[in-house]
């Protein structure tokens, strides 16, 4: 069955729903009922969905003290993506624009870099399996 988007009449809340293709109704959990939205496919409208929105979960903070990229981890829908995007001041890129190039970064010492990769293993962003070189 189809993914749909629906609103609910009695609370306006946004949500995604799998019904049949001829239902126009989906239950909110308020016990409203929601209508059927009218949603543009990711088929029809490539460029609003990037090809890394596929992997995204890959790159989202697993930090439980970001509520959004929690939500989004649970449920990965396209309000979701896009409320994350704000967040994070995450965008899409433009028609005809192209990424920047990363800035040249400072050399950092051998003490820098340890504190550093502490830090990051603290925060469960990256797992240390070596110590850095003195």
């Amino acid at each position: 069955m189809p993914l749909y988007n629906f609103k609910c009449t009695v609370c306006s809340e946004v949500f995604e729903g799998v019904v049949g293709i001829n239902e126009r109704r989906a239950p909110c959990h308020c016990g409203g009922v929601g209508r059927k939205m009218f949603t543009p496919s990711l088929a029809t409208t490539p460029n609003s969905y990037p090809a890394w929105a596929a992997s995204i979960r890959d790159v989202v903070s697993k930090d439980p003290s970001k509520p959004h990229c929690q939500e989004f981890l649970k449920n990965p829908s396209r309000e979701n993506l896009e409320r994350w995007k704000k967040v994070e001041g995450v965008r899409n890129l433009e028609p005809g624009e192209s990424q920047a190039e990363p800035k040249p970064t400072r050399k950092l010492s051998p003490e820098s870099k340890r504190k550093i990769l502490k830090k990051m293993a603290a925060e469960k962003r990256v797992e240390v399996k070596s110590k850095v070189a003195a």
